[in-house]
C-alpha cells in the first residue's frame, strides 16, 4: 500500500528535486515556482495543494526521459533533504490515478493534469492509455 505523502513531504519533495530538474535561477524572483507556491499557500490550503500537485506532475513527466546519472543526483539531494524518494512520489500520484479511474471522471484541472502526466508512461497497457485519453476527452471536449 501507497504511503499517504502529506503537504510538507511533497513540498520538500518539490523543494529538493526543482533546482536539478528546472533550474529557475534566470527567472525573476516573483516568477520562480517557489514564489507561485508561497502566492497559492497565501490564498488556501487547497489552492497550495494544487499547485504542488501540478509542479510536481510536471517534474515526474520531465524525469521520465533523465539521463540514469542526473537520476541519482536528484536521488542524492531528495535523500539529503530527508525528502521522499522519486520511485514514492510516483507511486503516490499513481494510486490517485487508480482513484481517478476508478471513479470513471476526470473532476477538476488538477485531475486533468496528473493524468495527462501519467499518459506516456512505458508501463501502461494499450487498454490503460485508451481508458486514460478518454477520460482526458470527456473532461475537455465534454461527452
Amino acid at each position: 500500500m501507497t504511503k499517504k505523502l502529506t503537504y510538507e513531504q511533497l513540498k520538500l519533495f518539490f523543494e529538493a528535486a526543482l533546482p536539478r530538474v528546472f533550474p529557475s535561477d534566470h527567472l525573476p524572483p516573483d516568477q520562480h515556482p517557489l514564489a507561485h507556491l508561497a502566492r497559492a499557500e497565501r490564498v488556501s490550503e487547497k489552492r497550495a495543494m494544487e499547485s504542488l500537485r501540478l509542479g510536481i506532475a510536471d517534474m515526474l513527466s520531465s524525469l521520465k526521459h533523465e539521463q540514469p546519472e542526473k537520476l541519482r543526483l536528484i536521488a542524492h539531494d531528495l535523500s539529503i533533504a530527508g525528502a521522499p524518494s522519486v520511485a514514492m512520489v510516483r507511486a503516490w500520484f499513481s494510486k490517485k490515478v487508480g482513484l481517478i479511474l476508478s471513479r470513471g471522471k476526470i473532476d477538476s484541472e488538477e485531475e486533468f493534469h496528473l493524468v495527462r502526466s501519467v499518459l506516456d508512461n512505458p508501463d501502461l497497457s494499450d487498454e490503460e492509455r485508451e481508458e486514460l485519453q478518454g477520460l482526458l476527452d470527456r473532461f475537455e471536449f465534454g461527452d
